[in-house]
């Protein structure tokens, strides 16, 4: 499914929007460049809707537009727009059943994608049982939909710090070979 580029009004109302940060009469002059029900338009709304009052900041029709999008039929923007409804959902819930729903969600849609790959290094800190060729097993990770974060976040940032080290080692080694050469 291939984007069709920008128009001129599109690229200005991101641009505006982008810049505008938490100026209400900035986000609504944005808007106002789109023509009104239009797909950009939408999805400006929506992201700018879901950022500042998550689910409780949409009315029951915007609701409602969101609970209708069919992952696989949905256009771009309208997929970014499914899965951030469902991440929020996800963190809205606290019945672990619904969540285990919202999980299998998620991973119907990101089978959908064609390159679409876990962090082998975070299934293992969660606990995830891996098969070698395969990667996580689905199962697996639908019946740890609830993890402790407590076990991974620590983890997660010291992984971080290690590749960021790595990676700047990297770069030193990298900027004085060039030096060395010229």
């Amino acid at each position: 499914m291939s984007q069709e580029p920008l128009t001129e009004d599109q690229r200005k109302a991101y641009e505006l929007y982008l810049l505008a940060g938490e100026n209400e009469a900035q986000i609504k002059q944005a808007l106002n460049l789109l023509v009104e029900g239009s797909e950009p338009y939408r999805y400006l709304y929506f992201l700018d809707k879901l950022k500042k009052g998550g689910l409780e900041g949409l009315s029951e029709s915007d609701k409602t537009y969101l609970g209708q999008i069919n992952f696989q039929n949905a256009s771009e923007s309208e997929r970014c727009l499914y899965l951030r409804n469902l991440l929020l959902s996800y963190d809205a819930c606290e019945d672990p059943e619904k969540r285990k729903k919202i999980v299998d969600k998620l991973l119907e849609a990101a089978s959908s994608f064609r390159r679409f790959d876990f962090n082998f290094k975070k299934a293992e800190r969660a606990g995830i049982k891996q098969d070698e060729d395969t990667g996580p097993n689905e199962e697996e990770i639908r019946k740890n939909a609830t993890l402790d974060e407590s076990l991974w976040k620590p983890k997660a940032r010291e992984d971080l710090i290690g590749e960021t080290l790595a990676n700047m080692r990297l770069e030193e080694e990298k900027m004085t070979k060039d030096a060395e050469k010229n």
